[in-house]
C-alpha cells in the first residue's frame, strides 16, 4: 500500500480600486480548509485499486465530502484496463460570488458577481484502456460527467452589456481521448498525437 495524506488552508482575497467610478471599488475575503488521504493498494501482480476521499469546509458554502475510486487491471505486460469514479466541489472565487463585484470589458461590456451563486458539484466515470509495446504507447479512455449547479455566466442587462455569474441547474459533459506516441521515431526524434473530443 502506498498512502497520501495532507491537510490543507486557503485564503483567497480580493482588493482593487478602480481609477474610474463605473466599475466601483471591491473587496472581499473567503478562507477555506481541507482534509485528504489517498490509498493505493497493490492487491496482487495484476490489479491495483486506489481508494481516496476529500474533505472540504468552506466559509461561506459549508461542508463537502468528496469520495473517489480506481481500479487498473493489466491483462498482460501489453495491456490494461482502467475505470474510475469521482465526486469533485468547485466553490465559486471570491470575485464571483459577490454581487458588489463589477469589471469592465471593452467599452461597454461589464462582468457582475453573484451573491445567490451556488457551489459546482460534479460526478465522473471513466473508462480506459492502455496498450504498451516497445517504444510505443496506445492510451484511450471514455468520461462523463454529471455537473450541479455548474459555473456560468449569463447577459441580465444590454446597453451596457452585464454579464452576470450564474448556475446552470444541471449540465453534462461526455466524451473521448486518444493518445498515441512513439520514441524515437526516428534518431532524437519522440513523437505524441492526442486526440480529445468533448460534447
Amino acid at each position: 500500500q502506498f498512502i497520501i495524506a495532507g491537510l490543507e488552508y486557503r485564503t483567497e482575497a480580493y482588493d482593487k480600486v478602480y481609477d474610474t467610478s463605473s466599475s466601483g471599488d471591491f473587496s472581499d475575503k473567503i478562507s477555506y480548509k481541507s482534509a485528504y488521504v489517498q490509498d493505493e493498494i497493490e492487491v496482487n501482480d495484476s490489479l491495483v485499486l486506489t481508494l481516496g476521499a476529500r474533505y472540504d469546509k468552506h466559509e461561506r458554502f459549508g461542508a463537502e465530502f468528496s469520495p473517489k475510486a480506481n481500479i487498473v487491471y493489466s491483462l498482460n505486460e501489453n495491456h490494461k484496463l482502467k475505470a474510475s469514479y469521482g465526486h469533485g466541489f468547485n466553490a465559486p472565487t471570491v470575485t464571483e460570488n459577490s454581487s458588489s463585484y463589477k469589471v469592465s470589458h471593452g467599452p461597454s461590456t461589464y462582468y457582475q458577481g453573484n451573491d445567490n451563486l451556488k457551489a459546482e458539484k460534479s460526478d465522473t466515470y471513466e473508462l480506459g484502456y492502455e496498450f504498451y509495446f516497445n517504444d510505443i504507447s496506445f492510451k484511450s479512455a471514455i468520461f462523463h460527467t454529471n455537473v450541479k449547479d455548474l459555473i456560468s455566466s449569463k447577459v441580465i442587462s444590454t446597453s451596457p452589456t452585464v454579464n452576470q455569474y450564474s448556475n446552470i441547474n444541471k449540465s453534462t459533459m461526455s466524451g473521448i481521448e486518444v493518445e498515441y506516441s512513439q520514441k524515437d521515431l526516428f534518431q532524437n526524434l519522440d513523437v505524441s498525437i492526442v486526440y480529445d473530443y468533448l460534447r
